[in-house]
């Protein structure tokens, strides 16, 4: 039998697998390493029961390092768990950088959910009391827009009615009259928006009605004058940029922080109004609450600002969604590309992306998700080099395109959602220093430009 290793003050980062169908009879393992007899464990990651916990469920004679060679344990860096004095772990070297980030806001969306802010019933929307106002206390002045799930109006309100926000006779207001919409879904983004209702930069929902006829649901929201950013992003200067970036960036942070998912950033679900400088995170018709482990539905987002593992049929993703499709509505400003990816389907949309991040990362991701490729798709695949974001700087764009928000994107757009900037993490890059400086002076949004 292998000697036990001591691995003093060596901190490493483990994620678990579920233990519930664990037998020795599903892994072919070598016993020869065994558990020490009062093993430490601290975990921070995952969440679930204390690792000591599970180690002490494991059938006799499974080490660590077993687990970890067999997959039931899944080695992910240097970072967030100290072991001491445990077996096996010759299998992974210390000294061997981390493989994976286990990004800020996933932590923090699981403190939020231990803290009360996300509580498990918060995913039963139909335990959410929806309670529907009169459409008659709003008139509809003009159409703002279209889009797939309703239309949108500028409206005007006309009684002083209950609301969920305090609005008075005559304000205008925002109407986006819902279509065909189930009630469970109605229910869902009434929910979610009722729970970012305090957040930095998020849309801020004032009433739910109903026609009195039709049934058909509206969700009436503050005005603001606001613009879609998508409109005006050709006319912004860089230090705009930056600004308007780190404010989504703090809405997306605090969305994960009370642990949903946006799932459709892009530029036209993002509002500015260019005098006060004031901007919106708006439609959460998609958004969900994230729960670790669960899969999700693949039909979310839009095409050009899908994340890869969307595209590659992984179910369960989580945040990283939303940081890879705020990435994408970047390069489509500073290198005036709208979009930077500009694919005609999934697979083309694929093939976009690996014409530019190359097939270097792309191989390695799919093998640790056990994912595969469309066969039509994969049997014209090349291996190819990632390109240099440098390629795309021209003349035209070389004063928004400097090299601080190239380094950015290349942590932002990844293949391995694991690998991506959390917002607050995105929020500390170099590329936003006068904002933050600014920002922390004054709280107006005005004086960071």
């Amino acid at each position: 039998m292998q000697a036990a290793q001591t691995l003093p003050s060596v901190r490493w980062n483990i994620v678990y697998l579920p233990l519930k169908s664990l037998c020795p009879a599903q892994f072919p393992l070598h016993q020869d390493t065994a558990i020490p007899s009062t093993p430490r464990f601290w975990v921070t990651c995952e969440g679930g029961p204390a690792f000591s916990r599970i180690l002490s469920r494991l059938p006799s004679g499974l080490s660590l390092g077993a687990c970890l060679a067999a997959g039931i344990f899944v080695f992910t860096g240097v970072r967030d768990v100290r072991c001491d004095d445990v077996s096996g772990l010759s299998l992974c070297d210390p000294d061997r950088k981390r493989s994976c980030r286990r990004t800020s806001s996933i932590r923090q969306a699981r403190g939020a959910r231990r803290n009360g802010k996300h509580q498990p019933d918060d995913c039963d929307y139909d335990k959410f009391p929806l309670v529907f106002g009169c459409e008659d206390d709003y008139d509809v002045r003009r159409p703002l827009g279209k889009g797939a799930h309703g239309e949108v109006f500028e409206g005007i309100r006309t009684h002083n009615a209950s609301s969920i926000a305090p609005t008075a006779s005559g304000d205008l207001c925002v109407i986006k009259k819902l279509k065909s919409a189930k009630e469970r879904m109605i229910r869902r983004e009434v929910q979610i928006l009722h729970n970012l209702r305090d957040g930095p930069n998020i849309i801020a929902l004032l009433d739910v009605v109903q026609g009195p006829r039709s049934k058909e649901a509206s969700l009436i929201f503050e005005h603001g004058d606001f613009v879609e950013l998508k409109s005006v992003s050709k006319m912004l200067s860089d230090e705009e940029v930056r600004f308007y970036i780190f404010e989504i960036l703090r809405a997306l942070e605090y969305c994960h922080s009370q642990g949903i998912m946006h799932r459709d950033v892009k530029p036209r679900n993002v509002v500015v109004n260019l005098e006060t400088k004031q901007i919106r995170l708006i439609d959460f018709g998609l958004a969900e609450f994230f729960q670790p482990g669960k899969g999700f539905s693949l039909r979310v987002s839009s095409l050009r600002y899908k994340a890869p593992e969307l595209l590659v049929g992984q179910i369960r993703y989580d945040y990283s969604v939303d940081i890879w499709s705020l990435g994408c509505m970047l390069a489509d400003i500073v290198f005036k590309k709208d979009p930077f990816f500009r694919g005609k389907d999934s697979t083309d949309q694929l093939a976009r992306i690996v014409n530019v991040l190359g097939t270097d990362d792309l191989f390695p991701y799919l093998r640790k998700h056990s994912l595969q490729l469309d066969y039509h798709f994969s049997s014209h695949l090349r291996r190819q080099p990632r390109r240099s974001l440098f390629h795309f700087v021209t003349d035209e764009n070389c004063d928004l395109a400097v090299p601080q928000v190239i380094d950015l994107l290349d942590k932002m757009l990844v293949y391995d959602p694991a690998f991506r900037l959390s917002p607050r993490e995105a929020m500390e890059h170099p590329y936003f220093r006068s904002v933050r400086a600014r920002h922390t002076a004054d709280s107006d949004p005005r004086s960071c430009l």
